[in-house]
């Protein structure tokens, strides 16, 4: 008899900071589907983007800190 694999769940998900990241700015992102993308942070811009109007790079600014851990974006 096998089983069935689990559903990934946010806290799998949350295992990679970049998609912790992303699912903390976008709610309403499927983690199953997130998680496909693993911890790259251009397949999550890329799976992000396709759910909002923001481009690739706008996310990837977004979710990828810079050394310095200041945002490459001030909001005012």
């Amino acid at each position: 008899m096998t089983t069935a694999a689990p559903s990934a769940t946010r806290d799998q998900v949350a295992a990679c900071e970049v998609s912790e990241r992303a699912l903390r700015i976008w709610p309403g992102l499927d983690p199953r589907s997130l998680s496909r993308c693993g911890c790259d942070p251009d397949r999550i811009a890329v799976f992000v983007a396709a759910e909002t109007s923001l481009s690739i790079e706008v996310i990837t600014g977004i979710l990828v800190p810079l050394e310095r851990g200041e945002p490459p974006f001030y909001f005012g």
